[in-house]
């Protein structure tokens, strides 16, 4: 039996179709229509070099009752790797505070 699929970060979709319409799904989602109705304490973390701008970043802080927002610059997406030390001192005051 032959399986024919996509394979994409280390998954094997079988369901090509399936696999593109989840994709055209994630491309039309977004949480901006309901952010402002996360009353938690919240801390957003940019970085520099990430998919968002910074400019984004901020802009979700600012519509969220009680978020924070902070940078770290010279990273990417995977900022918790590429720069642990600040982002876990950053996570750390932020709970702390």
């Amino acid at each position: 039996m032959l399986i024919t699929g996509v394979y994409c970060w280390g998954v094997l979709f079988v369901n090509e179709q399936g696999y593109l319409k989840t994709l055209d799904a994630m491309r039309m989602w977004s949480v901006r229509d309901a952010i402002q109705n996360i009353y938690c304490k919240t801390l957003i973390i940019g970085s520099e070099y990430d998919y968002e701008t910074f400019e984004g970043k901020e802009e979700l802080a600012k519509r969220m009752k009680n978020a924070v927002f902070s940078e770290i610059k010279g990273a990417y997406h995977f900022v918790t790797w590429q720069k642990a030390d600040e982002f876990n001192t950053m996570y750390k005051n932020f709970i702390e505070s």
